[in-house]
């Protein structure tokens, strides 16, 4: 009797440091509107390709200035935009697709939609074109980051 006790126990001691050293469930992935639910300033921009902006400025000055300019995706649904000028904009905002999406759609502003072209937690890649028929049309690039 005394050594089927002692065999339990020995059992015993050798399975509670495995089971503390299984993984536990690994927890869900964010999803696109969790990772783009912050508020975002400027890294870059580019207008057809050219840099107009960068923070850090590189050796080429910033011939415009984004440094107040904050997109904030304040829920699921509502948004912020602060442009370069220090106008706010708030409004509703949602992706054309949940499950992969190509565009953000928003219900004010200007641009109303733009392509989503990246999103990470550190990261939001949008691009949008605007038309003239005086200077032909300009496609820009913003590359955002987390606001502080």
């Amino acid at each position: 009797m005394k050594n089927i006790n002692t065999f339990y126990l020995l059992v015993f001691c050798l399975m509670v440091p495995l089971l503390y050293a299984c993984p536990g469930k690994e927890p869900n992935p964010a999803s696109k509107t969790e990772l783009i639910q912050k508020n975002w300033k400027v890294r870059q921009v580019t207008a057809n390709d050219s840099p107009v902006y960068t923070d850090p400025p590189v050796s080429t000055p910033n011939s415009q200035n984004y440094a107040n300019y904050r997109l904030n995706f304040t829920s699921a649904t509502g948004f912020s935009r602060t442009d370069v000028s220090g106008t706010v904009t708030t409004g509703t905002w949602q992706f054309d697709n949940n499950e992969n999406p190509q565009k953000i759609i928003f219900s004010t502003g200007n641009p109303l939609e733009v392509e989503l072209e990246s999103l990470a937690e550190n990261s939001l890649e949008i691009s949008y074109v605007v038309q003239s028929t005086k200077t032909g049309d300009t496609e820009y690039r913003i590359i955002l980051i987390p606001a502080q």
